[in-house]
């Protein structure tokens, strides 16, 4: 039995906004990267891809926020939410099988991606409540 039955991560490079609901919604917990101020697309030099490497304890905190969750919605504006995935098919496998599809959203408020939480819950009678 899962502590909460629905969870949305939105999340980019810098920071991962969880929000955990049962009946009600919880606080967002924000998990911030190791290195926020990071870039994560650099040139291409003679030097490397330009590209950062996986922020792996980043993912791992992303993980461990997600143990207690039945269905977690991951949403995000650029390919965090991939890389989030990909992290947890090979680390947290059962986490991973609890993923819905991603969605690509921009840069919400908290209001809205709770909004969006209970939109994209609605169906489900366990939230009927928390509306």
């Amino acid at each position: 039995m899962y502590k909460h039955h629905h969870a949305l991560v939105w999340i980019d490079h810098h920071v991962a906004k969880v929000l955990k609901f049962n009946d009600v919604a919880l606080p967002i917990l924000a998990i911030q990267s190791s290195d926020p101020d990071r870039q994560v697309h650099l040139s291409e030099s003679t030097h490397g891809t330009g590209k950062a490497p996986v922020d792996k304890r980043y993912y791992h905190a992303v993980a461990a926020a997600l143990n207690d969750v039945e269905v977690i919605l991951v949403c995000g504006p650029a390919n965090a939410k991939q890389e989030l995935l990909a992290h947890l098919k090979s680390h947290d496998a059962l986490i991973a099988e609890r993923v819905l599809p991603l969605l690509t959203v921009d840069h919400p408020s908290d209001g809205q991606l709770a909004a969006l939480a209970r939109e994209h819950f609605k169906s489900d009678a366990r939230m009927q409540s928390a509306a």
